[in-house]
């Protein structure tokens, strides 16, 4: 377990500096002084390792969205938090060139959906929070498809094929996945909430390893 912890340790800085496209097998383990076959053996694929970092980042930023409706005496709505999560993570990848192109490479690559990582779980809560009747069959279509949109706007967006601000692209973000879940009704007041509760919040800052933390 140590040497597996070494390797998952070594990755999230290597993957933070140099990106996931330029990080190799062998490069990983010549950091951890091993045979790069450990990798395989104990996480299955380089892609499975990016999708563990990845989620460990995105489960801080919900954990931190929590906290912060909690700090502000308020009730949590999975739904207004999803969209100040989708805010701050859009501006911490705004401000950390090094997140940027990690998640933009894992993107390009299609790694969440290689490795069978997208978050259904996730989306089928928002569809049972929206009291949506549907099958199971419909929400992963709704799932991939707003995944696919949000991996489509966001290659788009960076090459400059979407002339929009990120506060812009953030809004299309949420208000896509509002109307997936048929939310057309809490657009405005969510696109509102969201954007000045993010605002009022502590500043961010993603620093090596991409450990997130107050500024």
């Amino acid at each position: 377990m140590e040497m597996k912890d070494k390797i998952y340790s070594a990755a999230k800085i290597m993957f933070y500096e140099r990106g996931y496209g330029k990080t190799t097998y062998k490069q990983l383990g010549e950091a951890v002084n091993a045979n790069s076959a450990l990798i395989a053996y104990y996480y299955g694929s380089k892609g499975k390792l990016a999708v563990l970092i990845y989620n460990e980042y995105m489960n801080r930023i919900k954990n931190i969205v929590r906290e912060q409706f909690q700090l502000n005496q308020l009730d949590y709505d999975v739904l207004a938090a999803t969209a100040v999560e989708i805010r701050i993570h859009g501006n911490l990848m705004l401000g950390n060139r090094n997140l940027n192109q990690f998640y933009a490479e894992i993107m390009s690559e299609n790694i969440l959906i290689k490795e069978d990582a997208v978050n259904e779980g996730y989306f089928q809560e928002l569809v049972e929070v929206c009291k949506l009747d549907m099958p199971p069959y419909k929400y992963k279509l709704l799932n991939y498809g707003d995944f696919g949109f949000r991996q489509a706007i966001g290659l788009a967006h960076q090459m400059g094929k979407i002339d929009c601000s990120y506060k812009e692209f953030n809004d299309a973000s949420i208000e896509t996945l509002l109307l997936l879940l048929r939310q057309v009704d809490r657009v405005d007041e969510i696109l509102t909430f969201s954007n000045e509760f993010q605002k009022k919040m502590p500043r961010l800052l993603v620093k090596k390893a991409f450990e997130i933390t107050y500024k």
